[in-house]
């Protein structure tokens, strides 16, 4: 299963020539992946409560196409790769029915304490399984 997020590109993060900075498509993969895991009713806040850091080890991005100011902005994304103490959740960026944007970020679970990595809950990695969705990678031959 996927997740979606929406929003609508502002003025505020276009660039000079008129499109979306490049910077923004990070930003809103962040802003998909927190709601991601809102919804799965593990939040953000409630992660680091309890203890855990979710870090992100690796970003790659490839861009396709421009975005512009008030563009009504689609991510999609799901968890693609799963083992006892990281993830990966790729990305799909749109603008309408234009593909912007694919890409994906690798997080590692780490305790806040001892800021070393850890093994993720089992009932932590059951709730990223309902995003689990290895086929919607976005880098296999691409």
């Amino acid at each position: 299963m996927t997740h979606e997020f929406s929003t609508i590109a502002r003025y505020a993060e276009t660039d000079m020539m008129g499109v979306i900075h490049h910077s923004v498509y990070l930003i809103w993969a962040e802003a998909a992946r927190m709601d991601m895991m809102d919804n799965m009713g593990y939040t953000y806040t409630e992660t680091e409560k309890s203890g855990i850091m979710l870090p992100v080890t690796e970003v790659k991005f490839s861009y396709k196409a421009p975005s512009f100011f008030e563009d009504k902005i689609r991510v999609e994304c799901a968890v693609t790769h799963m083992d006892n103490r990281r993830l990966r959740i790729d990305y799909q960026i749109k603008a309408g029915d234009r593909l912007c944007c694919t890409g994906y970020t690798k997080h590692i679970f780490m305790n806040s304490e001892s800021r070393t990595s850890m093994r993720i809950p089992t009932e932590v990695l059951d709730k990223f399984r309902k995003y689990f969705t290895p086929e919607f990678e976005q880098t296999k031959n691409k």
